[in-house]
């Protein structure tokens, strides 16, 4: 698990993180989870959204799990159908899907940005 890249870390609800992980797989993830000994974890695909809910308990870890939930989009044209980890953000399941003339009707707020978890959650 690496900690994140040395920029300045978002804000959540206006309050910045104690620290900052990225788990790179779902293993790293769940013992993350399973060792966070009373800490506030709060994750995030994209941030496109952190101003949204209540604000968390300090002091918290932001957990950036788009490594964890990162994968390959499965799309089967002819049944109009596709498979995308959470991970993967609107645009690029956009992209894969307009080769075949297909779409997902979605059209939430940053939608290029968005994960696909993001905007399900």
């Amino acid at each position: 698990m690496s900690e994140a890249a040395a920029q300045a870390p978002p804000l959540v609800a206006g309050r910045p993180p104690e620290t900052v992980v990225a788990p790179a797989s779902l293993d790293e993830l769940r013992d993350l989870v399973a060792e966070r000994d009373g800490r506030t974890l709060v994750p995030v695909g994209a941030g496109t959204q952190l101003d949204l809910g209540g604000p968390p308990r300090e002091p918290f870890t932001l957990v950036d799990i788009r490594g964890a939930l990162a994968g390959e989009i499965e799309h089967e044209p002819a049944d109009l159908t596709a498979l995308a980890p959470a991970g993967v953000t609107l645009g690029e399941l956009d992209a894969q899907l307009a080769g075949s003339g297909q779409r997902l009707p979605l059209d939430p707020p940053h939608a290029g940005q968005a994960t696909l978890g993001g905007v399900l959650a």
